[in-house]
């Protein structure tokens, strides 16, 4: 089942404050996210406000590197996709591979923390 995208004034701001390829290509990106919004996102996390879904992407049009973090809430119909922001930054290539790495390697739920496991199993604590 698809969902269906709704993008908020300040989404469609973004959108359009984005370079010419780089906006038709987030375009496309939000038709994956309507496909498989729970493959594609997971919660947020600071610096990002809580409580919404963020979807992250990467584009490179020939020598500038652009990253893209979609923040969406879940309609109650369970048919919606709230798009909140769709705010992104041009960075050079180096930078991208250190945000991916950060942002790959995170768990994805704080329960799953290597920290709080740690804490929560006497036997690592000895």
């Amino acid at each position: 089942m698809n969902y269906r995208a709704i993008l908020s004034a300040r989404a469609e701001a973004d959108i359009r404050a984005m370079p010419a390829a780089l906006a038709i290509f987030t375009l496309r990106q939000l038709q994956n996210l309507e496909a498989s919004p729970t493959a594609l996102s997971r919660r947020s996390h600071f610096p990002f406000r809580q409580h919404v879904q963020i979807f992250n992407f990467d584009f490179r049009d020939n020598d500038k590197y652009y990253i893209v973090n979609v923040l969406f809430q879940y309609g109650d119909d369970e048919t919606t996709l709230y798009i909140a922001d769709a705010p992104w930054v041009e960075a050079d290539e180096m930078v991208g591979m250190i945000y991916k790495w950060i942002v790959h390697s995170r768990p994805s739920h704080p329960a799953n923390s290597p920290v709080r496991s740690f804490h929560a199993n006497p036997i690592l604590r000895r």
